[in-house]
């Protein structure tokens, strides 16, 4: 052992981008400083990479080109980590560390299709109340070697949130100010990333008001191929999240309508909008998913739930009506939290749901909406071989022929313990095994 942790230590030592075997691994771990690079052959990758934490509200927390995944979380050790998957093999590096563990940490991906920088993996973070750093990696294809971090968002900035149109991107933000208000903002970049706008500010409550002591989470999408952009976001109240709005952009998010086309006045007033999804009471809303097809049909996944059970819903909007109808999937007991749910397919609609077994362990169950009614698969779409629940499900929708599935595999309750897995199965278009 000894002489493997002295190997290990030389290896550290004397390398700058240098993968490290897999066999010093564990002896070494503990003393990797920001930027070096671990290395691990898992052909199955039941068990990528342990005590690990998926983001949950960063987006997109993978992103694909080619025969290779990239996917980011936040480890026990308080390391940013991007990791660098195959079917054959798995890399992962640090590209930062903090001085204490946070659900905020993870990064948020980007890989640019084209420009100087195509190829490059640039990856977007903060915490709870720090700036936003963006870094990027040196080549493309490997996440070996990185350049510097950059400062994106000065002041307390989180909840790092993109989406690509054909000439922009798009970075969402939730601020934090010195007096508790917590708008939501937004910045374009026109050179893939390398530099940003000033500041929108998007949403935020009455004038005067801010959303002091509350929240706002979004997901978008958006569409290399058009400047449409939608974006899906839930506004806390009282520390309850009951109500979710629907706007949009269709000219890369230099002005905003609602639903019905009506243009917006920057910031967004959220009390003067129509919810699309709401809850009544005691019970909280949490959307996991919103994607759009090729046809411009949004459709949204997101589970309505109380201390008592969960029901996961689908809403998709009419684009000709510009009205949200709603249908439950599934419902069972608390399965929000960390569980969740992702969209393989709008058209036709297919989704993966993290549901409790027989066992009373989370697996990957499949629904289809086939004759007007959902079905679930009669076989779950992934189960652990372990003791591990499977959570977080999450569709990589990139170049290439194939769809990538990616959930975080739970090893024990409570997602501040940063006990949790990552596991990459490659799944054929439709899911087929």
């Amino acid at each position: 052992m000894l002489s493997r942790i002295r190997q290990g230590v030389s290896e550290l030592l004397n390398m700058n981008t240098k993968r490290i075997t897999a066999g010093v691994l564990i002896a070494a771990a503990i003393l990797v400083p920001v930027g070096y690079v671990l290395r691990t052959t898992a052909p199955s990758f039941d068990e990528l990479w342990g005590r690990g934490n998926l983001l949950w509200y960063n987006t997109p927390p993978a992103v694909r080109s080619g025969a290779n995944i990239y996917a980011g979380w936040m480890t026990s050790r308080r390391e940013v980590v991007v990791g660098q998957i195959s079917e054959r093999e798995a890399f992962a590096a640090v590209v930062a560390q903090y001085h204490y563990l946070d659900d905020h940490g993870p990064p948020a991906l980007y890989l640019p299709a084209r420009g100087p920088d195509a190829g490059r993996v640039r990856v977007f973070y903060s915490l709870h109340n720090s700036p936003m750093f963006s870094r990027i990696t040196a080549t493309s294809g490997d996440i070996t070697s990185w350049l510097d971090p950059v400062v994106v968002c000065d002041g307390e900035s989180t909840y790092p949130v993109l989406c690509t149109t054909n000439d922009r991107l798009l970075l969402f933000y939730r601020r934090t100010d010195s007096d508790g208000a917590r708008p939501y903002c937004f910045r374009m970049s026109q050179d893939h990333g390398r530099s940003f706008s000033d500041e929108t500010v998007l949403v935020d409550a009455a004038p005067g008001e801010g959303i002091s002591g509350d929240w706002i989470y979004s997901l978008s999408v958006g569409d290399e191929t058009t400047a449409d952009v939608d974006l899906l976001f839930g506004v806390a109240v009282e520390g309850r999240v009951r109500d979710v709005y629907h706007i949009r952009s269709s000219d890369s998010g230099v002005t905003w309508q609602d639903g019905t086309g009506s243009r917006l006045t920057l910031p967004v007033l959220f009390h003067g909008l129509t919810a699309v999804m709401r809850t009544e009471g005691d019970r909280e809303t949490r959307v996991w998913d919103v994607q759009r097809d090729p046809a411009g049909q949004l459709a949204a996944i997101w589970i309505d739930y109380d201390s008592a059970d969960s029901v996961v819903c689908w809403s998709h909007r009419d684009s000709t009506t510009n009205t949200w109808t709603t249908q439950e999937i599934a419902r069972q007991g608390l399965v929000c939290y960390p569980a969740g749910a992702c969209i393989v397919s709008v058209s036709p609609p297919v989704v993966l749901v993290s549901l409790k077994n027989a066992e009373g362990r989370y697996e990957i169950a499949e629904f289809s909406f086939i004759d007007q009614q959902w079905q679930k698969a009669a076989e779950p779409r992934l189960s652990s071989r372990t003791a591990h629940d499977l959570v977080r499900p999450m569709a990589v929708r990139n170049t290439g022929g194939k769809e990538v599935i990616c959930v975080g595999v739970r090893a024990y309750p409570g997602y501040q313990r940063f006990d949790t897995f990552l596991r990459a199965s490659f799944l054929p278009e439709h899911l087929s095994p």
